[in-house]
């Protein structure tokens, strides 16, 4: 999924599993406004050397997970960040009451996991 710049991604009650990328956000790709609510990200991942956020890449704008379950998303290769969520430092990602679980590699600017609430 993708969401470009002043692009609006509304994510409910759903389940992004088993994809794949190249690059970045094997899961979603936000550049403008998603909000992810009551949902999963699971098994997602990025397959190409550098490559940021398996599950979601922030790149600009703001990405809101509330209530949601990020797990067992990866970014591989060489030089690769955020398995679970990759924040650019020009957006805005908030996460409220969200679960990470086998998230890897968790470098750069990931956030790190919080117990489940």
């Amino acid at each position: 999924m993708v969401a470009s710049s002043r692009q609006e991604l509304n994510v409910r009650k759903s389940t992004v599993q088993d994809n794949t990328a190249g690059s970045q956000g094997g899961g979603i790709w936000s550049g403008g406004t998603t909000r992810i609510d009551g949902s999963k990200l699971k098994g997602n991942r990025k397959t190409a050397v550098g490559s940021l956020g398996g599950g979601l890449f922030a790149g600009s704008g703001t990405a809101t997970l509330n209530r949601s379950e990020v797990s067992r998303n990866r970014a591989d290769g060489t030089g690769s960040n955020g398995g679970g969520i990759y924040e650019q430092p020009d957006s805005t990602a908030t996460i409220d009451g969200r679960r990470s679980r086998t998230t890897i590699p968790t470098t750069a600017r990931p956030r790190a996991p919080s117990p489940a609430a």
